[in-house]
């Protein structure tokens, strides 16, 4: 009565010992039945026996008491019903259905399932009986169905739960399904659920979950009507196709609902990360671009390009920094154009600054020129166009010196010293030759051009000016000389600047200037089979010497 309560029926039970004794009862009737055991009984009961006898071994005497006959016909059949069942039955889960104190199993026969409750009955600490209940399948197995409809009714109310038969799946069964009932000391089970005709949509879902032996789903309907179908085959309970139908159509649009605002919030979110992306990469982008822009106009050459921000940041600094390197390159390449190369080199390489502020001797050919009569024509022109004057023939005299590798040392007013050095592998030889040329060119240019015109366009009958050159070869003394506070400069000083100095004085002393060269000079020419080009003046004696100097004269070509 407890187990049918607890809503468990049995359909029999049974004692049995060692002895020759076995009590079993009716389901219908809690008292003893005086009716023969059925054969399930018997053999179960005749195993459970041979297992007291087993753990009992006082039993042993006693178990072979009785019809001897029926014993032996009875233990026959148990051996053979036992070796058939241990081929369908581990021997793990037969030897505990044998021995352990509880045991409580299902067992597949054919189509049908045994659910079996076994416990040993203990008395004085020793096992001497044997109890075994068989339930009824079916009725457990609606038994928890119920317990699974109250389970998912707690969670979701609105799913409908039902039980297809295998057999007849166009018939589902709803509701309380069986229930255990005692009445007038009857005890049983009894339907008090609702069996109703299977919709096409869920005996096609019971039919592929059948089919598969699969879990299988289906959807209908669509929106807020949407449901879902859901089909749980289980060979465990009978074939039994367990199935349900919830209403998912409200809970899907309301998460539609929430994604699209979830998915309209992300859009919005990321176009304004896009924005923002987009102004910050500006932000840092500009100014970039900018200094790569500027860059590439000082690689053009265009050192007057300045940065300008209107922000301050880290950019701003480095625009700062960038405007002073460009002024400061900008000032450098100004200031180029009043340094030599030697300087430059100098500058470049601390090497020859070291040696340039020690000072050196070297050999080179000096150059020195200048235009006749220019006091005159200080008197004569405005600042301004003698100024131009001045620029425009400095400029064209200083180009046809660095064209022949000669270096100009200095300007001092209209006139030029330049320096021509003796390198391989032409030598003393190639700066003679490289001095002379430049000396005729200069001549060649200043009297075809207009500065010639210009030097002469002053009041009539004043002598006319022309360009006298003097060329000197021999030593000199090269370095920075000058003072560090008020301006370095490099330069040449000695005995053979001052006789390029005197040969020009004397040139500009003959009737359209010329060039005077001294001996060592025309020496070299003659050398290279130029003596034609000279003409020898009988010695005369130079200011600031003592000697007599040979001079020579180049003739105009």
């Amino acid at each position: 009565e407890n187990f049918i309560k607890n809503g468990l029926f049995i359909e029999s039970f049974f004692i049995a010992c060692g002895r020759d004794v076995t009590a079993h009862f009716s389901p219908l009737s809690s008292e003893k039945s005086d009716e023969p055991p059925d054969l399930t009984t018997q053999f179960f009961s005749g195993l459970h026996k041979q297992g007291m006898v087993f753990l009992n071994q006082e039993f042993s005497e006693n178990s072979k008491t009785g019809d001897t006959q029926r014993n032996l016909l009875l233990e026959a059949q148990i051996d053979e019903i036992r070796n058939f069942f241990t081929a369908f039955v581990s021997p793990e889960l037969f030897s505990g259905f044998l021995s352990s104190p509880y045991f409580f199993s299902g067992m597949d026969f054919g189509t049908g399932r045994a659910e079996i409750f076994r416990k040993h009955i203990f008395l004085k600490g020793l096992p001497r009986f044997v109890f075994q209940a068989s339930f009824d399948s079916k009725a457990l197995n609606f038994h928890l169905f119920n317990g699974w409809k109250n389970e998912i009714g707690k969670v979701n109310p609105e799913v409908a739960f039902g039980v297809s038969d295998p057999f007849h799946p166009n018939v589902g069964i709803f509701g309380n399904y069986w229930v255990p009932f005692i009445r007038e000391q009857k005890i049983g089970i009894s339907f008090e659920g609702e069996i109703s005709p299977q919709t096409p949509e869920i005996r096609e879902v019971i039919s592929l979950s059948l089919a598969s032996n699969e879990t299988t789903s289906q959807l209908l309907g669509n929106y807020d009507r949407e449901k879902l179908l859901i089909g749980l085959p289980n060979s465990n309970f009978c074939k039994m196709v367990l199935h349900g139908t919830s209403e998912i159509g409200k809970a899907l649009e309301s998460d539609r609902t929430q994604a699209w605002e979830k998915r309209g919030f992300l859009g919005i979110l990321l176009c304004f990360t896009i924005f923002l992306a987009f102004q910050v990469s500006r932000r840092f982008l500009q100014p970039v671009q900018e200094f790569s822009r500027a860059t590439e106009e000082i690689m053009r050459r265009n050192f007057g390009i300045r940065l300008h921000f209107e922000r301050s940041d880290e950019f701003d600094s480095l625009a700062k920094a960038f405007n002073n390197m460009a002024s400061g390159v900008e000032e450098g390449r100004l200031l180029g154009r009043f340094v030599s190369e030697s300087v430059k080199s100098a500058a470049r390489d601390e090497n020859l600054e070291r040696q340039a502020l020690k000072g050196k001797n070297l050999q080179a050919v000096v150059l020195f020129a200048g235009v006749s009569n220019f006091k005159s024509m200080m008197a004569q022109f405005k600042p301004e166009k003698l100024v131009s004057f001045l620029n425009q023939y400095l400029e064209a005299m200083s180009g046809i010196i660095q064209n022949n590798q000669g270096e100009i040392d200095k300007f001092i007013g209209e006139k030029i010293l330049a320096v021509f050095y003796p390198s391989a592998p032409s030598g003393l030889k190639g700066a003679v030759q490289n001095a002379v040329l430049s000396a005729s060119a200069m001549r060649k240019e200043f009297l075809k051009s207009e500065h010639f015109h210009f030097a002469n366009s002053g009041e009539s009958g004043k002598e006319a000016s022309h360009l006298g050159i003097g060329l000197a070869f021999g030593p000199v003394l090269a370095g920075i000389l000058g003072a560090a506070e008020v301006r370095l400069e490099y330069t040449v000083i000695g005995d053979t600047v001052n006789l390029a100095s005197r040969l020009c004085d004397l040139a500009l002393h003959e009737q359209s200037g010329g060039v005077a060269l001294e001996g060592r000079i025309a020496s070299v020419l003659s050398e290279s089979g130029d003596s034609s080009l000279l003409k020898h003046i009988p010695s005369v004696t130079v200011k600031g010497k003592t000697r007599q100097v040979e001079v020579f004269l180049l003739k105009d070509s």
